[in-house]
């Protein structure tokens, strides 16, 4: 009788020791940077290259991004060696500025599916952030432990947020310096397009610069500036953008059914100075949204860049000048 009872004893202990058991990591720091910022890094997978620990592990990791470029339905898959594997994560849940739930599936090594949690809270100009992963353990994984995974991934998730910090806080710094600008109107010479994210490339900028200087012949030499463009619709939904790509001369000649001849905005704008690569420009933008509430500002207008130093000037985005301006007035 007894022995029946030990057996049945250690029976339950095994039935119950496979079982899946649940584990929670979390861990948090401050960034010194607009909390706009840090969930807009966070909330776009195109920039987990530039923070996350594990891409750093494999130098010829293969990735991929489908649906929207950030937000809710963003999937981004990798595949490399033994220490990365095989896997996806998608964007479920994505609350502006307060919290991000994804769905983090492993299909090698091992198959596997974890959440991973990001919540935000503005701190004096500084971000909160909490970054968390939650799961089961599968059943024949029966030695692991929550105080196992919190020390296995725990320092992980530290090394990320250190990196996250970096980027959002470099980011920040760069867009510190915001300026209220008059800009008086000018002459430009435009070419109209709508096209999707992924056709905005600069050879699409190049051959439309092209066309208009074309176009202006001899009164190429009355430009009056760098080149920019008007974005006057940006649709992260459908990845779909409207603008204006531009130059300004001082010429009479009355354009045509290609190239329109118009001329700019008149008044205060909010400008801050982007320095680096253009898929970096987000977070500048993202700023500037910030720095006009604080402001209490409204926009008022169509933004535009103005490309102060290119690829035309150098080979070095890092050493890139961007312009960004918005169009504002007062709160009334």
């Amino acid at each position: 009788m007894k022995n029946s009872i030990l057996l049945l004893t250690l029976c339950g202990i095994l039935l119950f020791s496979c079982n899946p058991r649940p584990y929670d990591v979390s861990r948090e720091a401050v960034i010194d940077a607009p909390v706009e910022v840090v969930y807009n890094t966070v909330n776009n997978h195109q920039n987990r290259m530039k923070w996350s620990p594990w891409e750093q592990r494999d130098e010829h990791i293969s990735l991929s991004f489908e649906g929207p470029e950030s937000g809710v339905g963003a999937i981004y898959r990798w595949s490399g060696n033994s220490d990365v594997g095989k896997g996806w994560i998608e964007i479920l849940e994505s609350e502006p500025n307060l919290r991000i739930v994804s769905r983090l599936m492993f299909e090698e090594p091992f198959e596997a599916e974890s959440r991973e949690k990001w919540e935000f809270s503005s701190e004096d100009g500084k971000t909160r952030v909490k970054w968390s992963t939650s799961g089961e353990f599968p059943g024949w994984m029966f030695w692991m432990g929550q105080d196992n995974m919190d020390n296995m991934m725990g320092p992980d998730l530290e090394k990320g947020l250190v990196g996250l910090a970096e980027l959002c806080s470099a980011a920040s710094a760069e867009t510190q310096d915001v300026d209220i600008v008059e800009v008086e109107s000018q002459t430009y010479y435009y070419i109209a397009a709508s096209l999707a994210f992924d056709e905005l490339t600069s050879g699409f900028f190049d051959e439309k610069y092209q066309e208009i200087l074309s176009y202006l012949g001899e009164d190429a030499g009355r430009i009056s500036g760098p080149f920019f463009a008007v974005f006057h619709e940006w649709d992260e939904e459908n990845e779909r953008t409207e603008l204006e790509v531009a130059v300004p001369c001082n010429s009479e000649k009355p354009g045509n059914d290609n190239v329109q001849r118009g001329t700019t905005y008149e008044g205060k704008t909010v400008m801050m100075e982007h320095l680096g690569d253009y898929e970096s420009s987000g977070n500048t933008h993202y700023a500037i949204h910030s720095m006009i509430e604080q402001l209490n500002l409204e926009i008022v207008g169509s933004p535009w860049e103005r490309y102060v130093i290119g690829p035309a000037q150098s080979d070095q985005p890092d050493q890139w000048v961007t312009e960004i301006y918005y169009p504002v007035a007062s709160v009334q």
